[in-house]
């Protein structure tokens, strides 16, 4: 997290005290949600090829929340069975909207 004037502050956390985020601290949240998204895009393939095993779809239900990380790997990783950890940095950058 980065000090910044109080102003901002209040606009991006709604509080006084709690810090505003950085860049880096925002990359290293996404990395553990983009490797649950990518167990869900692949459960969310394995039943869509019928496989509705009922310790399938409990571990996809678990999962489904962090669905959109996994969709957003997909663009920088074409076979999500082996993504490199350059794919992964790409896809943590992908996460970050662009300001300008």
């Amino acid at each position: 997290a980065i000090k910044i004037p109080a102003l901002l502050g209040i606009l991006a956390t709604h509080s006084l005290d709690k810090p505003v985020p950085g860049l880096k601290n925002l990359m290293a949240e996404t990395y553990p949600r983009l490797q649950r998204g990518r167990m869900a895009w692949l459960l969310m393939q394995e039943i869509s090829q019928g496989n509705r095993e009922p310790h399938v779809l409990q571990a996809f239900r678990e999962l489904e929340g962090d669905l959109g990380y996994g969709m957003l790997l997909s663009r920088y990783a074409p076979d999500m069975n082996h993504v490199t950890a350059a794919q992964y940095q790409a896809a943590m950058r992908g996460a970050i909207p662009q300001v300008a």
